[in-house]
C-alpha cells in the first residue's frame, strides 16, 4: 500500500485557455475527504520525546504524543537493557517507581519517582507498526557533590615534616575541588602565598607554624548544594622569644613596662622572674599581663614607682612539652629629666584716667623746655 497521500481541498476546472474558474468544495465533502485521508495514514508522532534533566531523588516525566494510532499499541522501552516498561495502558515492569498516565487519548506519559543514578540513559516510545517506529528521549540524572572521607581530618605534626591533605568527592557531573583556609588567609606553599588551590590533594612540604590552621576543601559541580570538609592542622615546635628592647633606661620614681613576644605549640606556660630566679606575680609593685593569639603570646610586666632595688635583669620564660626558652631585659638608671625655668613679663594695663594725667604731665614738661630755650635765645640777642 502507498504510505504517502495527497491532501486535496479544492478542484480546479479549466474553462478557457487564459482563465481558470475555482469551484469551492462544500464543507461536508471536505470533512469526508479529511476522514478518509486520516484513515489512510499510518500512526505518527505528533512531537519529539524531549530530553529531561532531574536531580537525584526527584521525579521525572517523559512525554510521548501519538496521532492516528487506530488499532496499534504504544510501548515504553529502556534502550540500554531493551526492557519493556509499559504497553499501551499497562505497566509491565515490576519497578514500583515507574508508572504511566494518559492525560488525553494521544498522550503516553512515563513517570519515574525518586530517580537514581542508574536510571540515567535513553528511553524509547515506540509504536508496533511494521516496521516499528519510535522516538527516544534522554533522561539525565544529576547528583550534587558528596565528599568521600579517607584518613584523619585532625592532624598534629612536627615543624619541618611533609603533610598531604586528601579530599575525594563523587557526584554528577564530576565535582571540581578547591582548597582554602577557613580564616581567609593565604595558603603558604614553598614560600608563596596562594588564596585558592584547585586540586584534589593539598601537599604542604616542610610545614611551618605559618601553615597552622583550619583548611576547607570545597567540592562543587553546579548542582546545589556544594559539599565541604574541614581539616585541622596543628604544627608542634618548642618555645622561642622575640624581645623588642633588651635594655630599658629608667629614672627613679618612674613607672615602666617591659615586653616579650613568645611562640610555641603546644601552648606554653609563660611567666616572669627576677635576677634571683624568683617568680613575679601581680601585686602593688608589679602588674603582669599576657595576651594569647593562637600559638603567640604577648607578655607585659608593668613595674610601678621604680627604686634603686628595681635596677636589675628580668627574664620572661616559656615552657612546653618540647622544650623551653627565655629572654632577658635589663633596667638601668638614668637621671630624671629637669624642669626648664622661664621668665614671664606681666604687662599691667594703665587706666584711661591715669593715662590722660601722664600725657598732660609730659606735655607740661615739653612746654617748659620750649620756654627755657626761648629765654636763652633772647639773652644771646641782648648780649650781642
Amino acid at each position: 500500500s502507498n504510505r504517502f497521500s495527497v491532501r486535496v481541498n479544492e478542484v480546479v476546472v479549466p474553462t478557457k485557455a487564459t482563465t481558470t474558474t475555482i469551484i469551492p468544495i462544500p464543507e461536508e465533502e471536505k470533512e469526508v475527504r479529511k476522514q478518509k485521508q486520516k484513515e489512510s495514514l499510518e500512526p505518527y508522532f505528533f512531537s519529539i520525546v524531549e530530553n529531561i534533566t532531574v536531580s537525584q531523588g526527584q521525579k521525572a516525566i517523559l512525554k510521548c504524543q501519538v496521532e492516528n494510532l487506530r488499532n496499534y499499541k504504544v510501548a515504553w522501552v529502556r534502550v540500554a537493557t531493551k526492557k519493556i516498561l509499559t504497553i499501551h495502558n499497562n505497566v509491565i515492569t515490576r519497578n514500583p517507581r515507574i508508572s504511566l498516565s494518559r492525560p488525553g487519548d494521544n498522550n503516553w506519559y512515563l513517570h519515574m519517582d525518586s530517580v537514581q543514578e542508574n536510571d540515567r540513559g535513553w528511553y524509547m516510545c515506540q509504536i508496533n507498526t511494521d516496521p516499528m517506529v519510535y522516538r527516544s528521549g534522554y533522561l539525565e540524572v544529576v547528583v550534587p557533590p558528596k565528599i568521600i572521607q579517607r584518613g584523619p581530618t585532625d592532624m598534629v605534626v612536627r615543624e619541618g615534616e611533609n603533610v598531604t591533605l586528601a579530599c575525594d568527592a563523587n557526584g554528577y557531573p564530576p565535582p571540581h575541588i578547591v582548597w582554602r583556609r577557613e580564616d581567609g588567609d593565604d595558603i603558604v606553599i614553598q614560600g608563596k602565598k596562594i588564596n585558592i588551590i584547585e586540586r584534589a590533594q593539598l601537599r604542604l612540604e616542610k610545614i611551618s607554624r605559618l601553615n597552622m590552621g583550619d583548611y576547607l576543601c570545597v567540592a562543587s559541580n553546579g548542582i546545589p548544594p556544594s559539599a565541604s570538609n574541614r581539616f585541622s592542622v596543628r604544627v608542634q615546635f618548642p618555645p622561642m622569644f622575640w624581645i623588642p628592647s633588651q635594655l630599658e633606661a629608667v629614672y627613679l620614681g618612674q613607672d615602666v613596662t617591659i615586653e616579650c613576644h613568645s611562640e610555641a605549640f603546644p601552648k606554653s606556660i609563660n611567666y616572669w622572674v627576677n635576677n634571683k630566679g624568683a617568680m613575679l606575680v601581680s601585686n602593688d609593685k608589679y602588674e603582669i599581663v599576657s595576651v594569647d593569639s593562637g600559638y603567640k603570646v604577648f607578655m607585659k610586666l608593668h613595674i610601678r614607682n621604680v627604686t634603686k632595688k628595681d635596677f636589675m635583669e628580668y627574664r620572661c620564660v616559656a615552657k612546653n612539652s618540647l622544650g623551653h626558652s627565655d629572654g632577658s631585659i635589663t633596667l638601668y638608671e638614668v637621671a630624671a629629666p629637669t624642669t626648664a625655668t622661664t621668665t614671664t613679663t606681666t604687662i599691667i594695663p594703665i587706666l584711661e584716667e591715669e593715662s590722660t594725667t601722664q600725657m598732660r604731665k609730659q606735655q607740661q614738661k615739653e612746654d617748659a623746655v620750649d620756654i627755657d630755650e626761648e629765654d636763652e635765645e633772647d639773652a644771646d640777642h641782648s648780649h650781642i
